[in-house]
């Protein structure tokens, strides 16, 4: 065994010490690079100034994707065309669909938020604190909001891809594709060529 992959869990790496690495002694260990990535996208998103996107996320995520929100997720789908992506702060590429959405959509966003208060006010109904938000920063923001989504886009498209690339299958298709090689050193190898890429994306920003 010459390489072990587990997730960024600390004991995780605290087992491999303790127990693997004492049959394995040839093994390198490398955690995972997916989680890393995640990670590095995410300290962008929670930058202090990046507040206002953090908070629409947050909000729209609440309106559209919230327990017992099928009728006014419905609502959106047919406003807006397409439907909002499932956001979830934990994870960079689910950060970085709902930001292209969001960019993309903001103008139709508006106006469905503005449609859904005054259905809400005509049917005298409590009008839900996620939508005072979301029209809130869309008043008073809109245009920050919206640079901020498109800054997050460009920005992480390289780690996102990086993100992708982990997940595809690295084995080579068909008889002819490639000289046969053992799967570890292929999945080395593409560890090495991310971590090359992250660090030169790293010194980029800093």
């Amino acid at each position: 065994v010459k390489l072990v992959l587990v997730d960024n869990a600390g004991y995780c790496a605290k087992a491999f010490a303790a127990h693997l690495a004492i049959f394995f002694k040839n093994a390198t260990l490398h955690t995972c690079w997916a989680h890393t990535a995640n990670r590095f996208g995410a300290t962008i998103l929670e930058h202090p100034e990046m507040a206002p996107l953090r908070e629409y996320l947050r909000v729209m995520r609440s309106l559209v994707h919230g327990a017992n929100q099928s009728s006014r997720r419905q609502r959106y789908c047919t406003a807006i065309g397409v439907c909002l992506p499932d956001y979830t702060d934990t994870r960079w590429d689910s950060a970085t669909r709902t930001a292209e959405h969001h960019a993309a959509q903001m103008k139709k966003e508006y106006q469905w938020l503005k449609d859904e208060m005054q259905r809400i006010e005509q049917e005298k109904k409590v009008v839900p604190a996620a939508l005072e938000q979301a029209l809130s920063l869309m008043r008073e923001k809109r245009s920050l909001v919206h640079l901020q989504a498109t800054f997050l886009c460009e920005f992480g498209r390289d780690i996102y891809d990086f993100i992708e690339s982990l997940q595809v299958d690295i084995v080579p298709k068909g008889a002819n594709s490639a000289p046969p090689r053992p799967f570890g050193h292929r999945l080395y190898s593409r560890v090495l060529q991310l971590e090359a890429q992250l660090v030169t994306l790293a010194n980029d920003v800093t």
